[in-house]
């Protein structure tokens, strides 16, 4: 049976048409502030309203009622808003509140809301149901909700690109961006490495090996063809693709378009995609992936100044080595992870009398090359660090209290052969449920008994 909205909304040619109808048929039956909010990338924007002298927009999934509607796909009648989890105000004197999810495809689409200074009457909220009921039926009418937008898809990675600090992370984010910007199969994001040479940073989609196991010079000729800047992408046509293609075209690839990045990254970089039937982007496409490959470049950046200043506040900045936070850190997570090590703590033996004779320079000299000599003499997977004016700390992984010594011992010689100064060692091998201060403390007892018997020696606190 239809109604007079079904009717009205007949008239209705896209989705904020016929949401201006549902509205308006609201007002009509008494209800002030009634407002449909659609679904867009992921948040749920505005399509029309009606009784707010200011409204929310662009409200995230889950938030509010509206945003709680949305997320669980169930209506909700709420008398008193003050008890409702979450409640956004957006007027005064609000009451109730009722929202409605509503259908496309079988997916929630959009919600209708409708609030009130009082509690609506069971017909009135049978009204906000029905008119619902009579939006969906409008939505399957004129095809469903439209489909983001190209740019619309950018904004929304974008968006999620500038929260993002690691470069892995960014790498991944950015050709997963590219192939849905595109609606091509698959993109690869080609950075210079070492010595300048490029490889593929990432991959994705269907022909992902093919972009991922590029020969070298096919990357390079691809890097070179963009490096003035320009994009490039091939037409689709019968003329044969440029030779600098020719690799990719031969293993599946019938249509690429390769971007510059145009910022970090010593200026270089390429967004290359791949589709493996031939196609021509519109040139609005082509800008927005370079607007893209742009904001990648600059994240990239940024990406590098945080991990700089990860670095700076994590190390030493004498000696390079971890310092005293570092260290207590990583003893607790190798103690956590139930790691066989020992804990071995060297100073400089005559360190002070360096400084007061011969200056700071020269200490600072010393320190350095005494973290080098001790550096040299550990093992892969052992660590050290500078947890004071003269002394170190090292994390060494040992079978047992014997292995411990001889470490010591390695570390002793280390610094001994650079014939300046001498060090002493004290070790400590973590006892069953023993803390960690009691076995640094173990560790440091040990080194003090080093120097009482004259430094330049190794001792194990059993």
């Amino acid at each position: 049976m239809w109604t007079n909205l079904d009717k009205a909304l007949l008239g209705a040619s896209d989705v904020p048409d016929a949401s201006q109808i549902v509205v308006d048929h609201l007002v009509e039956r008494g209800l002030k502030r009634p407002s449909i909010y659609l679904a867009r990338g992921n948040r749920l924007r505005i399509q029309a309203v009606a009784g707010y002298q200011q409204v929310f927009d662009g409200m995230p999934f889950g938030a509010g009622v509206i945003g709680r509607t949305y997320v669980s796909g169930e209506p909700v009648v709420i008398d008193d808003v003050e008890s409702a989890e979450g409640y956004l105000a957006a007027s005064p004197g609000t009451a109730a509140e009722v929202a409605v999810p509503i259908r496309s495809g079988g997916k929630v689409a959009a919600v209708l809301n409708v609030e009130s200074e009082e509690a609506m009457p069971p017909e009135l909220v049978e009204q906000v149901f029905a008119a619902a009921a009579c939006f969906e039926k409008a939505l399957e009418r004129i095809g469903g909700v439209a489909p983001e937008s190209p740019a619309q898809r950018l904004v929304r990675h974008a968006t999620r690109l500038t929260t993002l600090t690691d470069e892995h992370v960014i790498h991944a984010e950015v050709v997963v961006a590219a192939c849905d910007v595109a609606d091509m199969a698959s993109a690869a994001l080609l950075l210079p490495g070492p010595r300048g040479r490029f490889h593929a940073a990432e991959a994705s989609g269907m022909l992902s090996d093919v972009l991922s196991h590029a020969t070298q010079e096919a990357v390079e000729a691809i890097a070179r063809l963009v490096q003035s800047g320009c994009s490039l992408y091939s037409t689709g046509g019968t003329v044969p693709t440029a030779q600098e293609l020719g690799a990719l075209t031969s293993s599946g690839v019938e249509a690429v378009i390769a971007i510059p990045l145009t910022a970090g990254v010593d200026g270089r970089g390429v967004l290359l995609l791949a589709d493996p039937e031939p196609r021509l982007p519109d040139t609005d496409i082509v800008e927005l992936l370079e607007t893209l490959a742009t904001h990648a470049a600059s994240c990239l950046r940024t990406a590098e100044a945080v991990d700089e200043l990860r670095a700076r506040a994590a190390t030493d900045p004498l000696t390079g080595l971890g310092h005293h936070a570092t260290f207590h850190e990583a003893l607790a997570r190798a103690r956590a992870r139930r790691e066989s090590i020992a804990v071995l703590m060297a100073d400089i033996d005559g360190f002070k009398a360096i400084n007061d004779t011969r200056g700071h320079q020269a200490g600072d000299r010393v320190l350095r090359e005494t973290a080098a000599g001790l550096s040299g003499a550990l093992r892969r997977g052992d660590e050290l660090y500078r947890i004071g004016g003269d002394e170190f700390a090292a994390l060494i992984r040992v079978g047992d209290a014997n292995e411990a010594v001889e470490a010591g011992r390695r570390l002793r010689e280390a610094v001994a052969e650079l014939g300046e100064v001498t060090v002493s060692v004290g070790a400590a091998v973590p006892r069953r449920d023993e803390n960690d201060a009691s076995l640094l403390a173990r560790a440091d007892k040990a080194l003090y008994t080093v120097k009482a018997d004259g430094r330049d020696g190794v001792a194990l606190l059993p």
